[in-house]
């Protein structure tokens, strides 16, 4: 099903691990998982992955293995990215040290 044109499910917490990437930084995506979540969305990327790798072999096999069937995905996150699509969507908690792979982005979505 394509995520852009279902109903999110209500939950506490809505988590995305590793997928976010297919979207890019448009926040749209992100803005429906707000609406569906009580109390926060949480989001970890990869930030460092085998498409950027210096190794010809790994930056050819890389897209080919993450590939969802919708063709080559032409964006990914590094560190950079991510932390400015974080702050920019104002994030209540950031985790993007430079030497991690993943980073980590808490968006709550609680009043007061």
């Amino acid at each position: 099903a394509d995520v852009m044109q279902i109903s999110l499910p209500s939950a506490d917490y809505l988590v995305m691990r590793s997928s976010y990437y297919h979207f890019g930084p448009d926040p749209t995506l992100l803005n429906r998982m707000r609406a569906a979540a009580r109390r926060a969305v949480i989001i970890a990327e990869p930030l460092i992955t085998l498409t950027a790798s210096r190794s010809p072999w790994q930056a050819f096999l890389g897209p080919r293995l993450s590939n969802p069937g919708l063709g080559r995905p032409a964006f990914r996150f590094d560190h950079q990215s991510f932390e400015k699509f974080a702050r920019e969507q104002a994030c209540s908690e950031l985790f993007c040290d430079p030497r991690a792979r993943y980073g980590i982005a808490v968006f709550n979505t609680e009043l007061g």
